[in-house]
């Protein structure tokens, strides 16, 4: 019998609706066993162990909850190394994973829920319909993840692999910063914006709000990296000398804040990015300088209309002249890694079959 496997955050918000409309849905569906993950309050790698070593060839994986919940679903379905499906549903106030995949949450009919998981589910059992155009797509062209046949489907994308030190860190299927927004995502991941967030009377200008505060308190700082060299630093080498930090063995310029490596249509639920997801080499990247108030808003106004300035990589190699704090996250979940010297960014050596709405 084949397994459907629904990952969801049962301390969120959103448990309620999930309950309702992703795990009854699902249950009533036949030719499913069923099974639930419920996310642990720990690290996105432990919760992605754990679930890696559930799953099984042929199973179908669904993050119902924010992209916090399905980075963890996704970087389980990768490290598994198995011949696992996965999906996810946007239940949570961050749900870029969900807008790359073209899924939709269900519409209550007749005293159930219609689509969403079910809808899932059926373009899953349909399988592939073909994997035409799959593969190749840039920021600019190629097939969107939908098909045009009105069905869900299932296609192949390719994340993002994150090498720090020559070592795996994680996989990530929409993107990943460095710098003063990978800071910017841990404010906006806080309790109290978290809370407010989710009483559903605060959007998209709260969360603006709350970034514009602390980024007017916390501009003039150095992000790149964030706090020069560590105490471990070799003999000889004071702890308030500069860093030096190339990128594809070019040193950057003076002010950079943040390096960007972008994979799906939007970063941070506003900032357009492309269809590099499709493409099996390639993805989008830039250095940007924002520590000045006026090219932080030219930035957020240029992306949010526009969408982001990119440049097509196949492989970025972040260097530090000496072992460096760096603070580092992907799809809004933050980490501050310690002893850094390098950081590489390219496509995942093998794809991820996912079910794409219609």
């Amino acid at each position: 019998m084949r397994k459907l496997w629904v990952v969801y955050n049962p301390r969120s918000s959103h448990h309620a609706a999930v309950e309702a409309e992703v795990l009854a849905p699902a249950r009533r569906v036949s030719g499913f066993l069923v099974g639930k993950y419920e996310i642990k309050q720990t690290t996105v790698e432990h919760n992605a162990s754990i679930l890696a070593g559930m799953l099984g060839d042929g199973d179908l994986v669904v993050s119902a909850g924010g992209d916090g919940t399905a980075a963890i679903a996704a970087n389980a379905v990768m490290t598994s190394e198995k011949d696992v499906t996965f999906s996810a549903l946007g239940y949570g106030n961050f749900n870029d994973m969900a807008r790359m995949l073209k899924t939709r949450r269900p519409v209550e009919y007749g005293g159930e829920y219609v689509g969403g998981i079910t809808e899932i589910i059926e373009g899953f059992l349909v399988g592939d319909g073909g994997s035409e155009g799959s593969r190749g797509a840039g920021s600019s062209g190629g097939a969107s993840c939908a098909g045009s046949s009105g069905v869900a489907r299932v296609r192949e994308i390719w994340p993002l692999e994150i090498l720090v030190d020559g070592k795996h860190w994680r996989y990530a299927p929409c993107y990943v910063t460095l710098g003063l927004l990978a800071e910017a995502s841990e404010i906006m991941d806080g309790d109290r914006v978290r809370k407010s967030l989710n009483t559903g009377k605060r959007g998209p200008l709260y969360s603006l709000m709350v970034a514009v505060f602390w980024y007017l308190k916390n501009k003039g700082r150095k992000f790149l990296p964030s706090s020069g060299v560590e105490s471990s630093a070799p003999e000889g080498v004071a702890d308030s000398e500069e860093v030096v930090v190339k990128l594809n063995g070019e040193a950057l310029e003076e002010g950079a804040t943040d390096y960007l490596a972008v994979n799906g249509p939007t970063m941070s639920r506003l900032m357009k990015g492309g269809k590099w997801y499709l493409s099996e080499t390639g993805f989008g990247s830039a250095v940007k300088r924002l520590g000045k108030f006026w090219k932080m808003v030219g930035f957020g106004l240029r992306s949010v209309i526009f969408g982001l300035r990119l440049n097509e990589a196949s492989v970025d190699k972040i260097e530090f002249s000496q072992p460096s704090t760096v603070e580092i996250q992907a799809e809004g979940e933050y980490q501050w890694l310690e002893g850094v010297s390098k950081i590489e960014v390219r496509k995942a050596k093998r794809g991820m079959k996912v079910v794409c709405g219609k």
